[in-house]
């Protein structure tokens, strides 16, 4: 009965963390704007999700993504290119 405890408590401790992922979708190949990788990474909060949608290629033309929260991004086969005159990381990933 202890142990049925423990499992029940610890599921509940868990769930709220489960509960506020959100997925956000990227849905615009362009550097910025609604829909952009960009603006998903912006939005994005820990643990959330971002998933592309009708989008093969990302073209950054204003620097590196910043990420600095937990996040994951699914890409199943898309690319992200950058504006060949620019120079700059495509991602930058630090401590949020």
């Amino acid at each position: 009965m202890r142990a049925k405890c423990v499992i029940a408590v610890a599921t509940l401790l868990l769930l709220p963390s489960f509960a506020l992922a959100e997925t956000l979708v990227v849905t615009n190949g362009g550097d910025d704007g609604a829909g952009t990788l960009r603006q998903s990474i912006a939005s994005a909060s820990a643990d959330d999700v971002i998933e592309f949608d009708g989008v093969d290629v990302v073209t950054l033309t204003s620097g590196s993504l910043a990420i600095n929260t937990d996040l994951t991004i699914r890409g199943d086969g898309v690319e992200i290119t950058r504006s060949g005159a620019s120079r700059f990381r495509i991602i930058s990933i630090s401590d949020g």
